[in-house]
C-alpha cells in the first residue's frame, strides 16, 4: 500500500498527470512500475524497439546522439513517448547522467490511458509542443553557433592569405612566383620570399602535418619566428635552430613541420640549404640540362629538442630554374588513386622550361588538376618557381 501512495505522490507532483482526477491517478499508479538506474546505466538505447515510457521521478538523464550529449532532463520530464506515439524505433539513447529513480509505463498501458481519457492526451499535446520549441530553439542556436565558426574560419582563412607573398618577386635576373592552394580553407602549407640585400633573396617553403585551425596557428608562429630571425641572421643553421626551437615546445608531440630554407646569394652564385624533410626542391643547370635534387639534409622540424644542421651548397648560374613544392603536388590523386608523382612534375618543368616562371607553375597546377580530374584535394598543394 505504501508503494502504491508514493507512487500515487510522484504522479501527482508531475507535470503531467498533476491537473487530472485523483481518480485516474491511482488507477495509473496501479500499473507503472518503479525503476532505477545506477549513473552511466543506458535506460534505452537509439534504434530499440519502444516498449516504455519513462517518468523522471529523481536524478538526471542525459540524451545522447551518436555518442554526443544533446540534451539533459530532469524530475518532472518524460522520456521515450516519441516511439510509441509514432510507432518507430528510439531516435536517442537515454543514459543515467546521475541515479535516477524513473516510473516505467508500458506500452498498453500508456495506450490504454490515452484512448480512455482526453484530459491525459490534452496534457501530452502540451509536453510535445514543449519539445518542439525547445527543438526549435536549440536548432537556431546550433546553426547560429555554426555560423560564427564558419565566420570564424573565414576570417582565419583571409588572414593566413595576407601571410602569403603577394605577387612576384623580381631581383635583377631573378624572377620569381608561388601559389598556395590549401584542401581546407585554413591550410598547412606557408612559402615566403624575403630579398635581404641586393644579393640574396631568402626562400623557405614549410608544411604542417595535417590542415586546419591548429595549422594556421603553426604557420603564424613559424612566420614571425622566420621574419624576426632574418633580420638577426638569415643564414641556414641559425634560420632551422630558431624554427625548432619555437615549434617544439609549443606543439603537441604529433604536430610537426617539414621545411625547406634556401639562401640564394646572387654574387657567389650559390645555394645554401638545409631541407627538413620537405619535398626535393629541383634545381635545373640550363647549360648542362642537369637535373638536381636538393636533398632531405635534417629532421622535420619540432620532431627533436636540438637537432644539429649541415648546410649545403650548390653553385648555379644566370638562367638557371629552382623549384620548389610541397607534398600536395606529387602526391595529388586521381580516381584510380594513382599519384601524380615526382617524374610527371620534373616532365612538366622540363616542358615548359623556355617560359616564364608565371607560366611555368600555371602548367603544373593545370597538369596537376587535370591528372585529378574528379577526385578530390587531400592535401595543401604549393608550387614555388625561382628562375635565377
Amino acid at each position: 500500500m505504501r508503494n502504491l501512495e508514493r507512487r500515487i505522490k510522484y504522479l501527482r507532483d508531475s507535470k503531467f498527470f498533476n491537473e487530472v482526477s485523483s481518480e485516474l491517478r491511482s488507477q495509473v499508479a496501479e500499473v507503472i512500475q518503479e525503476a532505477r538506474f545506477p549513473a552511466t546505466d543506458i535506460i534505452f538505447r537509439e534504434g530499440e524497439f519502444g516498449d516504455a515510457v519513462y517518468l523522471i521521478v529523481e536524478g538526471r538523464v542525459v540524451i545522447l546522439k551518436e555518442d554526443v550529449k544533446v540534451l539533459y532532463l530532469e524530475k518532472g520530464d518524460w522520456v521515450g513517448e516519441m516511439a510509441l506515439l509514432d510507432d518507430e524505433p528510439r531516435s536517442a539513447t537515454i543514459a543515467a547522467d546521475t541515479d535516477v529513480l524513473t516510473l516505467k509505463l508500458l506500452r498498453k498501458d500508456f495506450d490504454t490511458v490515452l484512448e480512455s481519457y482526453p484530459e491525459v492526451r490534452r496534457a501530452l499535446y502540451r509536453i510535445l509542443v514543449k519539445k518542439i520549441r525547445l527543438d526549435l530553439d536549440k536548432q537556431v542556436k546550433a546553426i547560429q553557433a555554426q555560423e560564427q565558426v564558419k565566420q570564424d574560419i573565414r576570417r582565419a582563412s583571409e588572414v593566413q592569405d595576407a601571410m602569403l607573398p603577394s605577387g612576384t618577386l623580381t631581383q635583377e635576373e631573378l624572377r620569381l612566383t608561388g601559389t598556395c592552394i590549401p584542401a581546407a580553407t585554413v591550410g598547412g602549407d606557408y612559402y615566403e620570399h624575403v630579398p635581404l640585400d641586393n644579393n640574396r633573396v631568402a626562400l623557405f617553403l614549410c608544411d604542417v602535418t595535417g590542415h586546419g585551425f591548429y595549422c594556421g596557428l603553426i604557420v603564424a608562429m613559424a612566420k614571425s619566428c622566420l621574419l624576426t630571425q632574418l633580420n638577426n641572421d638569415p643564414s641556414p643553421d641559425a634560420v632551422m635552430t630558431a624554427l625548432n626551437r619555437i615549434i617544439y615546445p609549443f606543439g603537441p608531440e604529433w604536430i610537426f613541420m617539414t621545411g625547406c630554407y634556401i639562401l640564394v646569394d646572387r654574387e657567389t652564385k650559390t645555394l645554401s640549404y638545409l631541407n627538413a624533410g620537405q619535398n626535393h626542391p629541383l634545381l635545373y643547370r640550363q647549360l648542362t640540362g642537369e637535373l638536381i635534387r636538393l636533398n632531405t639534409t635534417s629532421y622535420p622540424i619540432g620532431v627533436l629538442p636540438d637537432i644539429e644542421h649541415n648546410v649545403y651548397e650548390e653553385s648555379w648560374e644566370p638562367g638557371d630554374w629552382l623549384l620548389m613544392h610541397s607534398d600536395g603536388i606529387v602526391e595529388a590523386e586521381n580516381e584510380h588513386r594513382d599519384q601524380f608523382g615526382d617524374d610527371r612534375l620534373k616532365s612538366c618543368l622540363m616542358a615548359h622550361i623556355n617560359h616564364s616562371p608565371v607560366e611555368v607553375k600555371k602548367a603544373i597546377f593545370n597538369e596537376v588538376t587535370e591528372f585529378m580530374g574528379e577526385g578530390p584535394q587531400k592535401d595543401d598543394m604549393t608550387v614555388v618557381v625561382i628562375k635565377l
